[in-house]
């Protein structure tokens, strides 16, 4: 993929690796999406997921990008209001606050991948000025995903449980990222 068809690219020299974004196009791109999450495309899920897709694209609430190391995809990236989001039920949210989700999640990225994309994802929405702060949710007995998460520059909010469990809910502003980024240069 050319480097120009890319929104935002950021190297990691230290990691040998560079994590691109560019925007989710629901027309070409769900194939990449069914390869990363190990979906087979059958007709039925995949006529589902296209609807799905096309309606929160149509919505305008969800943005959806994919993420890019070295050229090739990884996995998708989305962030919504937190207010119109699945965390809305368990957390007070304020303008300014985003909720993120990667898909396929952690388990199936390494960490040093999982960080770099995190970092990453920070730096690219904390461009928007409207973006104050950035939240993040993680199983709470997945200590891996939990360490990773705090180690990119997240702080844990408040827990609450839902039907699949304890849930810790991570925040980072914008000055918890410049600081965390300082410290790594």
């Amino acid at each position: 993929m050319a480097k120009d068809e890319f929104a935002f690219s950021k190297p990691y020299p230290h990691y040998g690796l560079t994590v691109s974004i560019r925007p989710f196009n629901v027309c070409t791109d769900l194939p990449l999406f069914y390869e990363m999450a190990g979906i087979d495309d059958s007709f039925h899920l995949g006529h589902e997921l296209l609807n799905t897709f096309q309606f929160i694209a149509l919505t305008n609430t969800v943005k959806s990008c994919l993420i890019f190391v070295g050229g090739s995809p990884v996995c998708l990236v989305e962030i919504e209001y937190a207010w119109q989001s699945e965390i809305a039920d368990y957390c007070q949210a304020i303008h300014g606050d985003y909720f993120i989700r990667l898909l396929p999640g952690s388990e199936k990225l390494n960490g040093k991948l999982f960080l770099c994309i995190l970092r990453a994802c920070l730096i690219y929405f904390f461009r928007d000025s409207k973006c104050k702060k950035i939240l993040i949710n993680a199983d709470d007995e997945n200590d891996r995903e939990n360490y990773l998460v705090r180690k990119a520059g997240f702080k844990l909010q408040q827990q609450f449980f839902t039907q699949n469990g304890m849930i810790n809910l991570y925040g980072c502003t914008r000055e918890n990222m410049r600081r965390r980024l300082s410290k790594l240069n």
